[in-house]
Order: structure tokens, then sequence, then C-alpha cells
């Protein structure tokens, strides 16, 4: 799943951008203090899957706080690239947590992502869903689905199409899902 996702506003129902927050250790105990009381960083005590407990630093990216890259005041031993966004796409943490904001009203505050229930881009065919990430993975959908050639080599996302339940992909479909994508991207400006 991208860093970035388009997602429906939850005050205006507008356009709105979602992006996932970012999470470090904190290695030393004397360094908690620092992160309990920034105003960049959110500080959280988690259990990991064998049942230790580390001690966590978040940024949410988005939030108009400073830049990350502006920050240098650091403890010793820890970089803004700590909380960079990996190039892959994966999180530094499996929490769904981070940060919205929209353009149309104004709103920036952080968000538990509902997904797929909060995509921006999604069509309701049959009593099924169809949603995309973002504007790239729904007009790569929309060639996809909307082609005679299924062949996914040429899409960056190609994983994710793979994954379009059959229903939205028989030729009786084809029509009006396409009509339904394009609505939705129209929407979307």
């Amino acid at each position: 799943m991208p860093h970035v996702l388009d997602v429906s506003c939850t005050d205006c129902g507008g356009h709105a951008q979602f992006e996932f927050a970012e999470a470090s250790i904190i290695h030393l105990r004397k360094d908690i203090a620092y992160f309990r009381n920034s105003k960049e960083f959110d500080y959280l005590k988690a259990q990991d899957n064998a049942g230790s407990f580390h001690h966590i630093a978040l940024y949410f990216h988005g939030l108009g706080r400073r830049d990350l890259a502006a920050i240098n005041d650091l403890p010793d031993g820890y970089s803004p690239d700590d909380w960079q966004h990996s190039r892959y796409l994966m999180r530094s943490h499996d929490s769904s947590t981070g940060a919205i904001s929209c353009a149309a009203c104004g709103l920036s505050s952080r968000h538990d992502l509902d997904w797929p229930n909060d995509a921006f881009f999604q069509i309701e065919y049959r009593n099924g869903i169809l949603w995309a990430f973002n504007r790239d993975s729904a007009n790569e959908l929309l060639a996809y689905i909307g082609s005679e050639d299924r062949s996914r080599d040429n899409f960056t996302y190609r994983h994710f199409l793979m994954k379009i339940p059959a229903a939205f992909l028989i030729s009786k479909a084809r029509e009006a899902v396409v009509k339904k994508l394009k609505t939705a991207l129209r929407k979307g400006q």
C-alpha cells in the first residue's frame, strides 16, 4: 500500500489525502523525555508480536508541524531519516494511523485509516466495491478494465490489478465499470 492515499475527507466528504505516520524505536531510556515533550513527535509504548514492549516515536507527515528535514535538535544517535517513508511500499509499523489533510475545507488532523471504506476512488457494481489507492492506481484500473488485452506487464500497480474481483472483469461488466470509474476520476479533479 502506498504511503499516501486519496481518501474522502471526514469533514466535507471531498477529495483529501491520507499519509501514514512513521515510527522509530527510541533506543535509550534517557531519550524518552525528549520525544514525550516534543511538539514534532508523539510518544507511545507498544508491544510487539513476541510480547516485548518498545518505546516508539511517531512522526505524522503532513500535519503542518516543522518539516522533518528541519528537525535538528534530535538526541544523539537519531536522524530525521529515521522517520522518512521507505522507498518500498512498507510502513515502519503495522498501525493504520496517520494524518488526513483536505485542501477543500482545510482539515488537517490525525486519522486512523479505515481501508477501503475511506478510499476516495471507489465504485459499486452489483453489490461489490472496487477501490483504488490514488488517482494513478485508479487510472491504471480504468485502463486495465477497459482493455481487451488483460496483460499486467506494463502497469506500475500490476500486483494490485491481480486482486481485482472477477465480477468487475467479466466482459458484460466492462462498459458499466469503465463508466463508473471515469465518473469517479472526474469527481476527484
